[in-house]
């Protein structure tokens, strides 16, 4: 778990021979304020560039039986970014639900009333539309990127830094290197180095984050498959 951001602010104050403060948020300190209001930019650069699976959330919702099924900000409502590609179903009938259809394929489906079994989806404004044999109550499931990405003191998540309690699904590593870099940029000193230890730390990090799949350059997979396995039996020679 990272730092709390009182714990952040301290540390880098005390580090560049600024006054150390008892308190962050709530302080008259024009620094602090700025310090916290760099801090979040990092936040913003973060969940822009990088949806780890700190970041991925589900979301479960039963149809209203009509097209509109409500905006995503509410379906998803824990800081909805977008839908992660080929996350969508119907848990009900067990199907995919298709899509993102394009404005063209969405009318032409409309005009022929031909929806088939699976259920198609298009965003128009922000909202989830759905095509296809809806009624009420099924079930449809996906995941999504959230850009919540700090915890508040009660285990709930939000966008920004807003309490000294506060801490990040980022690593302190990464919040501090972005912090001192965009600090120089702000106080007009050399900040390239800063700014090159930063994205190397955060590249790093997006790396390893939640493990990776194993990469086979020859395009097969090595691993072990389903199969019929014979036993080798070694005869020692007499």
């Amino acid at each position: 778990m990272s730092k709390t951001l009182f714990q952040l602010v301290k540390d880098f104050c005390a580090r560049r021979g600024l006054p150390v403060p008892t308190l962050v948020v709530g302080s008259q300190d024009d620094q602090l304020v700025q310090i916290v209001g760099l801090l979040n930019e990092v936040l913003e650069d973060l969940t822009t560039r990088y949806v780890g699976q700190a970041l991925q959330k589900s979301s479960t919702w039963l149809t209203n039986g009509q097209e509109n099924q409500g905006p995503l900000s509410g379906l998803c409502p824990f800081g909805y970014k977008w839908i992660i590609n080929g996350t969508f179903w119907d848990r009900s009938q067990q199907l995919p639900v298709n899509g993102p259809m394009t404005a063209q394929e969405w009318q032409d489906l409309k005009g022929r009333a031909a929806y088939g079994a699976w259920l198609q989806y298009r965003i128009i404004g922000d909202e989830l539309h759905l095509l296809g044999d809806l009624g009420s109550g099924r079930t449809m499931a996906l995941e999504y990127a959230s850009d919540w990405a700090v915890r508040a003191d009660d285990g709930t998540f939000k966008a920004e830094f807003s309490a000294d309690t506060d801490t990040c699904l980022y690593p302190t590593s990464v919040l501090q290197a972005g912090l001192n870099w965009k600090w120089r940029l702000e106080k007009g000193m050399k900040y390239a180095e800063a700014f090159r230890t930063y994205e190397t730390l955060v590249t790093e990090f997006n790396g390893h984050d939640g493990t990776k799949r194993a990469l086979f350059m020859d395009g097969g997979d090595q691993r072990a498959t389903p199969g019929i396995f014979m036993p080798v039996v070694v005869r020692s020679q007499s």
